[in-house]
């Protein structure tokens, strides 16, 4: 399990990352690196319908974080474009969480967030280009609350945190207590 998260009262508990920059989360950690069979059954999910397997690997996340499920009130799927969930029939991150939010008893909130606007893939953007891509393009769903909320935000991939970031940072402007990110995989850059 890889793991980071911003301690105030104890820096050695930071990754290289946290050091470097204020985060929006409270704390992150991913089930595994992103590279051999953990990075090919994520594709085999994302590209190639597999949906199955996108359940094996949410109950897989479920019990591998379970700890990352107390205390917290809702758990929610970093959202898709509509125009993306077409094309693909789901939201890869969304059956991470219904597993996660199964598994632990915690409420899923699926539709919570939602994503305004498309954005070209991230794949081959750097940090700075990935931060101009996403700026604004998740909000609040209408008539959601987040206030007061402890969340647990759900993604496949962590690479460069700007979606997770991005998304807290909306979390939190809308009165969100607390974010904490899980994530199936932690790409090594």
């Amino acid at each position: 399990m890889f793991a980071f998260e911003r301690i105030s009262h104890s820096p050695n508990h930071l990754c290289e990352d946290c050091r470097r920059r204020f985060r929006p989360f409270d704390r992150c950690r991913s089930a595994g690196i992103y590279d051999a069979a953990l990075r090919e059954a994520i594709h085999r999910v994302k590209f190639d319908g597999e949906k199955t397997l996108g359940r094996c690997l949410g109950r897989w996340l479920a019990r591998t974080l379970s700890s990352e499920t107390a205390e917290v009130d809702r758990i929610v799927p970093v959202p898709l474009h509509p125009r993306r969930i077409r094309e693909r029939g789901y939201n890869q991150s969304e059956l991470l969480s219904e597993a996660l939010a199964f598994a632990s008893g915690v409420q899923h909130a699926p539709r919570l967030l939602t994503k305004i606007s498309p954005t070209r893939s991230q794949t081959t953007l750097g940090r700075h280009d990935r931060k101009k891509n996403l700026r604004g393009t998740f909000a609040l769903s209408r008539g959601a609350v987040a206030a007061k909320l402890r969340i647990l935000l759900v993604d496949d991939i962590y690479t460069t945190g700007c979606t997770v970031e991005e998304c807290a940072r909306v979390l939190r402007r809308a009165g969100a207590r607390g974010v904490r990110v899980v994530t199936l995989a932690r790409s090594v850059l």
